[in-house]
């Protein structure tokens, strides 16, 4: 939700954030920065935060102000002091959020709207604090942020503010994008990079193209989202900026591992990495070695993509991060489900579950659901797999998640033919196999062929209609190195056999 487009100060944020283990100390540390609660001049503060705000010794300033230090924080506090309070309420909301209290921050939010007067609201100051809480309702799944944002892009009219306005359009577009409206978000981006563009905002076109490279991953356009994350690449490659490329390489393997090229993720992690250890990138590092975990998985490796995850899990824990553990606990489940270690895998599925409800995260929510309801058809406990893979499917359709989808109706199929009902099992598989061909997502493709296969193979006892699914299935399986290849294999030559 940070208002400039200014990493350096988002790390320097994060550092102080990070260096508490409660809220309430990170959030003293922030605060004692601009100094005394009269120089703060909100109209309402949480009355917790109060008392922090006098007499509280600030954190001690590195000698040099790093991306990481808290230099780089009392920087960007003391430019957004000069702004006034409303830019203050702003910054300490985002704060808030990076706390975890994302009620909080709209309280504070709601009571600086309510303090802005009637001239004032006109001003590109108010555009900000529309867009910051247009940015927190958005991440709340509240769709009147689109409203918010439309009234930023109304109010602010000032050149000297196109930073403030290319970034509402960025987060405009991000909205329309989680809610499948592809056409507006589409438009809102272009909106965007335009003003990049007319600007020379390097920084804001490089984000813009990663935000809709994203956004085309999770509409199924691997191609378009390639396409995206390379020119966004060029340009980090360009200005230097190394945490841009970190984290475009990143989200590069992703689409290389769906695509089939687990090397070729790994190669790009592997450069990532180096990266962001160079950079002393902590959380940047924590990310990726999750990304090369689940590659390592796919291929077979899980005690030595447990190891990973275990690296990253103990990176978040020493930077006291929770939302991020969401991801990482649903990855560590999937692991130990691979490892035949069911209770375990349960275990970490239903932190991640509680982790993206305290969060408000959907598309983590979602995937959890269906990791949950994987451990309940192992256990036999079929129709409570199936109600959960059915809240996941409700979550994906309205965010206009392709590859969630795709994997919720594979899956869907798996339950369906538990039951006995062949034909829906079937239509769901060959739903996902059209869906993960969509996208490009080749080891998707090869999962849904292969339970086509088999549906075929020992339920319609038709080896002639088995036998194009589990050779496709091989394909992809031997070209990524999958051990699945050689079961692949082993049931086409059985069906050739039969045919």
């Amino acid at each position: 939700m940070f208002l400039r487009r200014d990493c350096d100060t988002a790390r320097g944020f994060t550092w102080l954030v990070r260096q508490g283990s409660q809220p309430v100390p990170a959030v003293a540390r922030i605060a004692s920065l601009y100094g005394s609660r009269a120089e703060f001049q909100f109209g309402a503060l949480p009355e917790w935060i109060r008392p922090l705000l006098d007499d509280v010794a600030p954190p001690p300033r590195p000698p040099t102000a790093s991306p990481d230090s808290p230099g780089v924080a009392a920087h960007a506090m003391a430019w957004a002091a000069e702004r006034g309070p409303v830019w203050c309420a702003v910054i300490l909301s985002d704060i808030l959020v990076a706390c975890g209290l994302n009620a909080d921050a709209l309280a504070l939010l709601r009571a600086s709207e309510t303090n802005v007067s009637p001239a004032d609201r006109q001003s590109a100051t108010f555009g900000a604090l529309c867009d910051a809480i247009g940015a927190l309702l958005a991440r709340l799944q509240d769709d009147d942020a689109i409203g918010y944002f439309n009234h930023a892009i109304e109010t602010i009219r000032d050149p000297a503010e196109h930073v403030l306005l290319g970034v509402t359009y960025h987060n405009l577009a991000n909205v329309y994008a989680t809610r499948g409206k592809w056409s507006d978000a589409l438009d809102a981006y272009r909106s965007a990079m335009a003003i990049t563009d007319r600007f020379h905002d390097f920084h804001g076109k490089a984000a813009t193209l990663v935000s809709m490279g994203n956004a085309s991953f999770a509409r199924g356009d691997l191609q378009h989202a390639t396409d995206c994350l390379k020119q966004a690449l060029e340009i980090y490659h360009r200005i230097g900026d190394e945490h841009g490329r970190a984290l475009t390489l990143n989200n590069l393997s992703q689409l290389r591992n769906a695509a089939g090229d687990p090397d070729g993720a790994l190669k790009l992690l592997g450069e990532a990495l180096a990266v962001r250890e160079y950079l002393g990138d902590a959380a940047g590092q924590a990310s990726t070695l999750q990304n090369m975990a689940n590659v390592l998985s796919v291929r077979g490796s899980h005690e030595e993509a447990l190891a990973l995850l275990r690296r990253a899990q103990k990176l978040h824990e020493k930077l006291d991060d929770l939302e991020p553990r969401a991801s990482l606990f649903n990855n560590i489940g999937m692991v130990y489900r691979a490892l035949h270690q069911p209770d375990r895998a349960l275990e970490s599925f239903q932190e991640a579950r509680a982790l993206a409800d305290r969060f408000q995260l959907p598309e983590l929510k979602a995937a959890a659901m269906v990791n949950i309801a994987s451990i309940r058809f192992d256990e036999g406990s079929i129709e409570a797999a199936g109600s959960a893979l059915r809240e996941a499917e409700r979550v994906y359709r309205e965010l206009g998640n392709v590859a969630g989808l795709a994997r919720v109706l594979s899956n869907l199929g798996t339950v369906s033919q538990g039951l006995g009902d062949l034909g829906q099992a079937e239509q769901a598989y060959r739903r996902a196999l059209e869906l993960w061909r969509q996208s490009g997502d080749r080891m998707g493709e090869a999962e849904s062929a292969f339970n086509l296969g088999v549906l075929y193979l020992e339920e319609r006892r038709s080896p002639a209609a088995a036998l194009p699914h589990f050779e496709k299935a091989a394909e992809i399986w031997v070209a990524a190195g999958s051990p699945m290849a050689t079961e692949a294999r082993r049931a086409a030559a059985h069906c050739r056999a039969r045919s």
